[in-house]
């Protein structure tokens, strides 16, 4: 299947709307593709920058390259949250569909501000690098059961890469994006994290 690798920082908000009578804001974000909670992300609280928080969060999705393309495909979604003692509070999110920020971008890597919304008002704006990859295979081979192994193994090639057998229960709580087994899944190559996020 083809997938392209998916690169993104989340940096910034700006102009958040203060949803606290007392107390300082302390915003974080929350990152995922639609309908695909095992790909939810989420930045650290800041707690200096207050409605003008700060992140720099990466993160990295494969995707299919038909979620990128079509026009009914994959949708990025960024929600802001405020943390409190009792409870954290929704300030609004964006929705943003994967294939305006393909065509955006017009094969660079790219830096764009979308307003965060709440029920059609303008909460306030979240700036994101991103880039998308070449094309890449990733093939997934079946591969018998070792003595003692949970459950049954899939070996996964991306490119020139052949990654160690996972157990099925591993890579379906944690893969990319519309993989054949439920979707999501995180591979270390060589060391490095294909799927997921991480401070940086």
């Amino acid at each position: 299947m083809d997938h392209r690798k998916f690169e993104m920082k989340v940096i910034s908000a700006c102009e958040v709307v203060n949803v606290r009578s007392t107390f300082d804001m302390k915003v974080y974000a929350v990152i995922q593709v639609a309908g695909k909670p095992a790909t939810k992300r989420q930045t650290a609280v800041d707690r200096e920058g207050g409605t003008n928080p700060k992140w720099n969060f990466s993160l990295t999705y494969w995707m299919l390259e038909s979620q990128i393309r079509n026009n009914d495909g994959a949708k990025l979604e960024i929600y802001l949250y405020c943390e409190r003692s009792l409870g954290d509070r929704l300030i609004g999110s964006a929705s943003i569909p994967f294939n305006r920020i393909f065509n955006d971008a017009n094969g660079k890597d790219a830096t764009d501000i979308y307003w965060i919304t709440k029920e059609s008002v303008k909460m306030g704006k979240v700036t994101f690098w991103y880039k998308f990859g070449d094309v890449e295979k990733i093939v997934f081979r079946e591969v018998p059961r070792r003595p003692g192994q949970n459950g049954s193994g899939t070996q996964v090639v991306i490119g020139a890469f052949r990654v160690a057998a996972l157990s099925l229960r591993v890579a379906t709580n944690v893969f990319g994006v519309d993989l054949p087994f439920d979707e999501v899944v995180n591979v270390l190559v060589d060391g490095f994290d294909l799927v997921g996020g991480d401070e940086g």
